[in-house]
C-alpha cells in the first residue's frame, strides 16, 4: 500500500488518535465490558508480535501504541467505506483483529457513525503503516 494522504505524519497521527478515542467514547459503555478498548489491545499485542521481529537497531517512526491505533480505526474505516467481511477461511492467516473489527462494525454502525461524525475518516484509508512507521 501507498500513502496516499495528503496530511503530514503528524496531522496523521492526530487523525488517528481522534477517532481512536471517540470510538472509545462511543463503546466502551456499550456493554460490561469494553468493546472498543478490548478491540484495541488486541491490535496492539498483535503489534508487539509483529515488533519482535524488528531489529533493537531500526527505529520506528511510530509507537507500538500508535500502530496498533492506526490497525484498529483502519479496519472499522474500511468496513464503513463498503468492505466486504472477511471470509472465514482466512482466519487461520490473518490477523485475528480483523474479524473483531468487522464484529464490532456489524454490531456498532450507529455508534461508530457518530464517533466519525466530523471528521475525514476517509482519511484514514489513504494511510500506509510503512510510511508512518519510518523513523
Amino acid at each position: 500500500m501507498e500513502n496516499l494522504s495528503t496530511l503530514s505524519k503528524k496531522q496523521q497521527i492526530d487523525l488517528i488518535n481522534k477517532l481512536s478515542y471517540n470510538l472509545a467514547c462511543e463503546l466502551d459503555n456499550l456493554k460490561w465490558n469494553k468493546i472498543y478498548t478490548d478491540y484495541l489491545k488486541e491490535n496492539i499485542q498483535e503489534e508487539k508480535n509483529h515488533d519482535n521481529f524488528r531489529h533493537e537497531s531500526i527505529k520506528r517512526g511510530l509507537t507500538i501504541t500508535e500502530a496498533g491505533k492506526l490497525f484498529a480505526v483502519q479496519q472499522i474505516a474500511e468496513y464503513l467505506n463498503g468492505d466486504k467481511m472477511p471470509d472465514v477461511s482466512g482466519y487461520l492467516h490473518i490477523r485475528k483483529s480483523v474479524f473483531t473489527a468487522y464484529a464490532i462494525f456489524a454490531n456498532y454502525r450507529k455508534e461508530i457513525e457518530k464517533a466519525f461524525q466530523g471528521l475525514n475518516w476517509q482519511e484514514v484509508l489513504k494511510m500506509d503503516y510503512c510510511f508512518l512507521i519510518e523513523a
